[in-house]
């Protein structure tokens, strides 16, 4: 049954994750058991739709509008715990929320360029892993409880405008690299370097006009 056809109300309780997809008048919304699920040839794989699991036909999106941002979309889900590895990468998405969610894997939410409101809980997280939000439109971070950054993390992240690590002890090669809108810099806590640690990490970061206090030698 066409997607457009079936009333559903998602259910959050249930760890549902509600995608909602919009393009000109045209708007999709529906739930999904994994992390957007697989789009393709216009099939959603795995949506749940009027409470039955299966595929549906969501009609009038193509992977192509999902890479090159034609579409915007929404997932949400506040049992998530974590986010697997290139989970949401390259997808037209612009909203996530997770707010119980406190591990964030590599590339999860890479080349996501209309992302700008990213929910997480972000006071447990501990590990920011290699390019989990690289190039989307993130604009500031607070990372209280956090002790590395792995490289490129938030590189080309240019709406991105204020970074608070106070704990973050390892960060590594080219982690806010060309954060353009950059103008405070994070803490740097590290006494003692290890190998690539903060190495050209604000490369290319060309609002930054002082440099941050390096107790390491």
């Amino acid at each position: 049954k066409a997607l457009e056809d079936v009333a559903y109300t998602p259910d959050f309780s249930n760890g549902d994750y509600v995608v909602k997809l919009e393009r000109g008048n045209l708007l999709k919304e529906f739930t999904i058991n994994t992390p957007i699920g697989l789009v393709s040839e216009n099939i959603v794989t795995g949506a749940t739709v009027g409470g039955v699991p299966g595929n549906h036909v969501c009609e009038g999106f193509t992977d192509s509008d999902l890479a090159t941002g034609n579409v915007t979309g929404e997932v949400r889900d506040i049992n998530l715990l974590s986010i697997v590895d290139y989970a949401f990468a390259g997808t037209g998405i612009n909203v996530a929320y997770f707010p119980s969610c406190s591990q964030v894997g590599k590339y999860a939410f890479a080349e996501c360029v209309s992302l700008n409101e990213i929910t997480l809980d972000y006071p447990n997280i501990s590990v920011v892993e290699s390019c989990a939000f690289m190039s989307t439109q993130i604009s500031s971070v607070d990372l209280p409880s956090c002790t590395k950054i792995n490289h490129s993390a938030f590189q080309d992240c240019k709406s991105l405008t204020e970074v608070n690590a106070p704990l973050c002890s390892e960060t590594y090669t080219y982690a806010f690299s060309g954060c353009t809108s950059l103008t405070t810099a994070p803490e740097l806590p590290a006494t003692a370097l290890a190998y690539s640690c903060y190495d050209s990490m604000f490369f290319g970061c060309t609002s930054l006009t002082t440099a941050p206090e390096l107790p390491a030698t």
